[in-house]
C-alpha cells in the first residue's frame, strides 16, 4: 500500500485504498481493551466511515497526556475539540469505556513528509495530545527504549489490506528488525528516529498509525520483604508508516520515542 494522510485514506473509504497509513493488526489475536488500559483509540467526527469514527491509536503516558503520530493529529491542531481519545473500549461499535475530549495538541515542529518511490515518508511523526481532564483511573504507561529481539502491537485497525471495518482491538507479536535490515529495505529515508519492526506474518496495517510498539522488560520489585522479577510494558515506537501491511521484505516503521527523550521531558 502507498502513504496518504489518515483522514484523506477515510474520504476514500469503503472502495479498496491504493494508499494509507501504516495501521492494522495483521496477524493478531483480539484482546480485552481492559487488559491494556492506557490504550486509546482516536476518533472524530471527520471519520464517520470507520467504526466508532476511530482513525487512529494513541497511548497514556501521563495522567492527562496522550502520543500518538503527528499525522494522526495535525489536522486537528487549530480545532483540538474535534479529537477525543477513548480507552477501555475493546469492541468501537460498543459505547463502554471512558472518553476525554483533547484540548491542546502539540505537533512536532520537524515534521515533514519527504518520499520514497511515490511513497510518504514522515519525519519526526510526533505529537503529544492534552486531555481536558486527567484520566485518574487509568495507570500511564512507560516510555523506554528498544532491547531484545521481539514486541507487540496493538491496534483496532484492519486484519489486511482490503479491510476497513474491523472493530475489534487485536494484539500481534512482531519481530524487531535490526537497522541494517531496516536500510535494506528502505535506504536513505530512514533516519535517527525511526525504528522498524513486523514481518511476513504479523505487523500493523490500516488504522493503527499512532499505536504502540511495545517491549517487555524485566523489573525487580520488592514484595513481602523478598525481591522479585517481574515483566512490565514499556511503549518504544509509535506505528507511523510502511510500503504495504506484512510484505516481504517491507517491515513497518516507527517512531522511536527515546530518539525524542529531550523533546518529551519538555512536552510531558
Amino acid at each position: 500500500m502507498r502513504i496518504i494522510t489518515p483522514l484523506i485514506a477515510l474520504l476514500a473509504l469503503p472502495v479498496v485504498l491504493s494508499g494509507a497509513p501504516a495501521s492494522a493488526v495483521v496477524g493478531g489475536t483480539a484482546v480485552k481493551a481492559t487488559a491494556y488500559p492506557w490504550m486509546g483509540a482516536l476518533h472524530s467526527s471527520a471519520a464517520f466511515l470507520r467504526p466508532g469514527g476511530q482513525h487512529c491509536g494513541g497511548v497514556l503516558v501521563r495522567a492527562d497526556k496522550v502520543l500518538t503520530t503527528a499525522r494522526c493529529a495535525r489536522q486537528f491542531k487549530y480545532a483540538p475539540d474535534q479529537l477525543k481519545v477513548t480507552f477501555g473500549r475493546t469492541n468501537l461499535k460498543k459505547k463502554n469505556g471512558t472518553t476525554y475530549q483533547v484540548k491542546k495538541i502539540w505537533v512536532h515542529p520537524g515534521h515533514r513528509l519527504g518520499d520514497l518511490d511515490g511513497l510518504e515518508v514522515p519525519r519526526n511523526d510526533l505529537a503529544v495530545l492534552t486531555l481536558a481532564r486527567k484520566a485518574k483511573k487509568i495507570k500511564p504507561v512507560k516510555v523506554g527504549e528498544v532491547t531484545g529481539s521481539t514486541g507487540f502491537v496493538l491496534g483496532w485497525g484492519s486484519v489486511n489490506e482490503a479491510d476497513t471495518a474491523n472493530a475489534v482491538l487485536r494484539k500481534a507479536s512482531v519481530p524487531l528488525v535490526g537497522e541494517a535490515e531496516c536500510r535494506a529495505a528502505y535506504g536513505g529515508v530512514l533516519n535517527s528516529g525511526m525504528v522498524c519492526a513486523g514481518s511476513t506474518r504479523a505487523a500493523a496495517c490500516r488504522f493503527d498509525d499512532g499505536g504502540p510498539l511495545v517491549v517487555r522488560v524485566k523489573r525487580k520489585v520488592r514484595f513481602g520483604g523478598q525481591t522479585e522479577i517481574r515483566l512490565e510494558n514499556r511503549v518504544v515506537g509509535l506505528a507511523s508508516w510502511a510500503d504495504g501491511c506484512a510484505e516481504p521484505g517491507r517491515p513497518g516503521v516507527y517512531t522511536e520515542l527515546s530518539a525524542f527523550r529531550g523533546v518529551l521531558e519538555k512536552r510531558l
